[in-house]
């Protein structure tokens, strides 16, 4: 389902949609490449309005603290109104770790909105910090941030933030571990489990043809491979092949939604890049139906 919403063209930016209903879309880039610009943009859809339509939410900035621009962050719904940030590279390539947490709740309100400030750094305690990532991808469960994507080391190491005395560990884990990951990781919470879907194949970028799972349960966490993919459904419901898009899942509606990107994959081509500007919802319900399922046979046994 294509909605007839659109921003500017956007890649490389961060996404994330609320158990209220608001989807945030924050910083990336445009066609030039140039996140100087606007790398720390915010701007949001009410999924619950009759007529649904992007709202640049940049007045909320005015003598408040706002995070600085970026591209290639992580972001994922905490709680009902709430957003978390990680991460990403500056508008020089540099790396970023630091936290931020959104309160969306002011958003929805109406008058002067100057003074509120709606944007929370968190200051991490320890001497753990994460490790630079090639792919930054978070999830939430059970009050802390899991954080994921290929690093030097590799791919499937897992580092997770606690909300409550943010602190960073290192999870150790075992098992097949995901592919190199060359467009979106995506992940949802069922059961104790983190779900990555993602592309497999570099050809098939931007077509969710994987899901990996991580058994939180298990000492050391252990990822395994789903190899039966046919609650893809059709394949021409899929949004084609791009690069650079950021999507989110709603787990309550069961619909990712896709927003931006480059279209196509990656190549030698010197044309100029198609960066879209188009949200997509794609109804992913019947992955969570399959999730429960295995988890309801598991059960029985």
């Amino acid at each position: 389902m294509k909605l007839d919403i659109n921003q500017n063209h956007r890649q490389n930016h961060g996404l994330a949609v609320t158990d209220s209903g608001i989807v945030v879309s924050f910083g990336g880039y445009d066609i030039d490449t140039d996140c100087s610009r606007n790398g720390n943009s915010l701007r949001t859809i009410d999924l619950e309005q009759e007529e649904m339509y992007w709202r640049d939410q940049h007045k909320f900035s005015i003598n408040n603290e706002w995070p600085g621009p970026r591209r290639g962050h992580g972001m994922c719904n905490i709680d009902h109104d709430k957003v978390v940030m990680f991460g990403g590279r500056d508008c020089l390539g540099t790396a970023l770790f630091d936290t931020w947490i959104l309160d969306t709740a002011p958003l929805r309100s109406e008058g002067n909105k100057d003074d509120v400030s709606i944007w929370m750094k968190l200051k991490p305690k320890g001497k753990i910090r994460p490790r630079v990532r090639e792919v930054v991808s978070i999830s939430h469960a059970g009050g802390k941030i899991y954080l994921f994507g290929k690093t030097p080391r590799s791919r499937g190491e897992v580092e997770s933030f606690d909300l409550d005395s943010h602190q960073w560990e290192r999870q150790v884990t075992c098992g097949e571990e995901p592919p190199e990951q060359d467009c979106q990781v995506h992940s949802i919470e069922c059961a104790k489990r983190l779900i990555t879907i993602s592309n497999h194949e570099p050809s098939a970028c931007g077509m969710f043809n994987r899901m990996d799972i991580l058994d939180m349960e298990t000492m050391p966490m252990t990822w395994s491979t789903v190899d039966n993919i046919s609650w893809c459904g059709d394949w021409t419901m899929i949004p084609g092949p791009r690069t650079s898009f950021a999507s989110t899942l709603d787990t309550s509606s069961g619909f990712l939604y896709v927003f931006g990107g480059v279209e196509g994959c990656r190549s030698s081509s010197t044309d100029e890049p198609n960066v879209l500007n188009t949200l997509i919802a794609v109804n992913f319900s019947r992955v969570i139906s399959i999730i429960e399922e295995e988890e309801s046979t598991i059960e029985d046994l």
